[in-house]
């Protein structure tokens, strides 16, 4: 897949994706990079029933050391897919744009 040429030892990566089209190549992306070592955050795995979501997404877009976007129709047309991404670039993070 993509992105093999992340270094990894416990790094730290943020899946980016649109629920509508990108769900299934991120959970195979998930796997895939759990496999070689690296620790992933996918927000259905990881956000808490009645947490501020938006709050948790930008904790973990701070707190990680890749972001892996999967362009796809749905991310292009997602808001929401756009505001992380932003996020993104506005901390510094380094971003790496896989098309799913």
């Amino acid at each position: 897949m993509c992105c093999s040429h992340l270094a990894s030892s416990k790094t730290n990566v943020f899946l980016l994706y649109a629920h509508r089209d990108g769900a299934a190549v991120a959970q195979q992306l998930r796997m895939d990079l759990q496999k070689t070592g690296f620790e992933v955050w996918l927000d259905e795995k990881r956000l808490e029933p009645g947490s501020s979501w938006s709050e948790n997404i930008e904790q973990a877009i701070d707190a990680t050391d890749y972001i892996v976007a999967l362009c796809s129709r749905g991310s292009f047309r997602s808001p929401i897919c756009r505001g992380e991404q932003l996020r993104a670039l506005r901390v510094g993070k380094k971003l790496v744009d896989c098309n799913s």
